[in-house]
């Protein structure tokens, strides 16, 4: 959301762009905004469902008409952020979780009974790297390192 907060007393509501999830990150530079956002459900380009978290491009120099710029998915939560120039690195975890009902492998990879919901895989922490220059959002790179095994319910 954008605000106007000439008077303090009195915000007003210049513009929205709806996103889902939990925020983890927003870095503003000339009226761009370059979001994170973790838990955030989806689809990826061919549409299949998608569960982990975003990086998204916003173009707000014009509140009442924000434009979406671009996105790059990344596996896992998103953790913690750093900004190198316009370069956004990203550390997630992904727990391998699966869900109850899910058959086969989810995004993450994770393998399930398809009848009780238990899931067991590997965690794993990712680190991945966004270009966010001129606006346009892109994921350059990433690196995974195997974390805990993990054997869930649920």
């Amino acid at each position: 959301m954008v605000f106007d907060v000439t008077e303090v007393d009195h915000p007003t509501l210049l513009g929205r762009s709806p996103i889902f999830g939990t925020p983890v990150e927003m870095i503003i530079r000339e009226g761009i905004a370059t979001v994170v956002v973790a838990d955030w459900y989806g689809a990826t380009e061919d549409g299949v469902p998608f569960h982990g978290s975003i990086v998204r491009g916003l173009d707000a120099r014009d509140p009442s008409n924000i434009k979406l710029l671009g996105e790059a998915k990344l596996g896992g939560w998103v953790k913690d952020t750093r900004i190198v120039g316009d370069v956004l690195y990203a550390v997630s975890e992904d727990f391998g979780w699966s869900y109850a009902g899910a058959e086969g492998s989810s995004s993450s990879g994770s393998v399930t009974d398809g009848v009780s919901g238990i899931g067991v895989n590997q965690s794993k922490i990712i680190v991945s790297s966004v270009s966010f220059a001129g606006g346009s959002i892109q994921a350059k790179d990433l690196k995974s390192y195997a974390g805990v095994r993990r054997s869930l319910l649920c």
